[in-house]
């Protein structure tokens, strides 16, 4: 729309440049700030309806929550290792406890053979 303005009045005024070139200036600086003003009241409007949604807080949230995980995951991995340990400890109770019930079977059956005797 500016453009519709703009063309028939430089065409009105052609023979006076120095009022040409002032309005074209003024057209031109005017379009830019309707630009920038298009672009930038909405997102301060948004800005002040909504205080809380700062990226740069969010930022901070988010490398909180990253920090948290970071623990979350040291801590199971540090107690999953405990109970691979705890896990190798019994089994190796258990090997013994087989081998010992072993012995103690084999002794019984020499028992057996020789009490059979």
């Amino acid at each position: 729309t500016l453009c519709i303005i703009t063309a028939p009045v430089t065409m009105v005024i052609a023979d006076q440049q120095n009022a040409t070139f002032a309005f074209v200036a003024l057209a031109n600086v005017f379009c830019c700030y309707l630009s920038m003003a298009l672009v930038f009241i909405p997102k301060v409007v948004f800005i002040v309806q909504h205080p809380g949604h700062d990226p740069r807080e969010r930022e901070d949230e988010d490398e909180k929550k990253k920090q948290e995980q970071e623990m979350k995951l040291k801590k199971i991995l540090k107690e999953n290792e405990e109970l691979q340990k705890d896990i190798a400890e019994k089994d190796r109770k258990i090997d013994l406890l087989r081998k010992h019930l072993a012995m103690k079977k084999e002794i019984a059956e020499r028992e057996a053979k020789e009490a059979e005797r």
